[in-house]
């Protein structure tokens, strides 16, 4: 551009020679005018090339923030747990009887030697652990008067022929000796309607101990106010026992209700009328028993539990089922049929 000057440097792009004031410095390196101006247009028509940026770190105010996000996450699903078992019940009875939780290994350890016995206004206790019976003198008696309050008896009336007797085994093979009828495997208690005895295997929690005995005080109760209840169906006798035992616990309602609903849509329910004596299977016995306090559980809360009441002396005096239903329940339900029909139809 200017032949009269000496070059002083050559162009870094086109490498032609160039005087200085021809020149331009970009970052360190000579560009003759041709080619800075080729290179701002290029730049103005073309978009620059991407470049790939590590990301930086959250700013602290966004890790707070997440963590705000995360912990409201978690507290509502607790709180949505919290309503759905408080709505079932299962709130009020950890709450109102805390020791459901907790695991007593003081009373759960057998000392050695022979039964000892404890009594209390109602019940003679054998054991061979003291913290055990004094827990048992408290529990049985509050079991005892909610019991007895439901079904609407009274207490001195049942005592007419003694205190009532509880054993608690050491291990399964003393329970089954104890125990005058032969148990299944998984039974935990059993009643004597005739010595008016509960004996229960000895176990790991209060939690699981309380459940056999309100389930096993109420067969007491139950037997006693029908004057053995022999002539009463299978169903409505552990009917009566599991509704009781679910003053304690109603976790295992919830799963019983759940087996009956399974069991209602593979049509594999037992039908109530061959629902007279246990089942010989594990399986079919869990059921059964869920099945009892599902029909059980339908007509106190439909009918109340005086009718309930009502309904059992009627089948202990000697009326057939579907008489007796229709003597209590009539015009609502007149026989078994219309029971089974009505109950299934709650369930689906």
């Amino acid at each position: 551009m200017h032949p009269e000057r000496l070059a002083e440097g050559l162009c870094t792009n086109c490498g032609r020679s160039f005087c200085a004031e021809c020149l331009t410095d970009v970052d360190g390196f000579p560009y003759c005018p041709a080619c800075v101006d080729d290179a701002r247009e290029r730049a103005v028509s073309e978009p620059p090339d991407e470049v790939y940026e590590e990301e930086p770190p959250p700013k602290r105010r966004h890790r707070i923030r997440d963590t705000l996000v995360g912990l409201f996450l978690t507290g509502l699903i607790l709180v949505m747990t919290f309503c759905f078992s408080y709505k079932n019940g299962i709130v009020t009875r950890i709450f109102s009887q805390p020791y459901l939780l907790l695991s007593l290994p003081k009373m759960t350890e057998n000392e050695p030697g022979q039964f000892r016995k404890k009594e209390t206004a109602h019940f003679i206790i054998y054991h061979r652990n003291d913290d055990l019976a004094e827990w048992l003198a408290k529990t049985s008696e509050e079991d005892l008067k909610k019991i007895a309050k439901d079904a609407g008896a009274d207490i001195p009336q049942l005592m007419k022929r003694g205190k009532y007797t509880i054993k608690i085994a050491k291990n399964p093979e003393e329970y089954r000796s104890l125990a005058l009828s032969t148990p299944s495997t998984t039974s935990e208690g059993t009643t004597n309607r005739e010595t008016r005895t509960v004996i229960v295997n000895q176990m790991k929690t209060s939690y699981l101990l309380h459940l056999v005995l309100a389930h096993e005080i109420s067969h007491l109760v139950y037997s006693d106010i029908l004057n053995g209840a022999y002539d009463v169906p299978l169903w409505v006798i552990e009917g009566f026992a599991s509704y009781e035992q679910a003053e304690v616990d109603d976790i295992t309602i919830i799963s019983q209700r759940e087996l009956v609903r399974s069991n209602l849509e593979k049509d594999t329910l037992i039908p109530l009328a061959g629902m007279t004596a246990y089942p010989v299977s594990e399986d079919e016995r869990d059921l059964f028993y869920a099945q009892s306090t599902s029909v059980t559980t339908f007509l106190i809360d439909s009918y109340g539990i005086r009718k309930f009441m009502a309904f059992s002396k009627q089948l202990e005096s000697g009326f057939d089922t579907d008489s007796a239903i229709k003597t209590i329940y009539a015009p609502d339900l007149k026989n078994l049929t219309a029971l089974e029909k009505k109950w299934l139809a709650s369930i689906k």
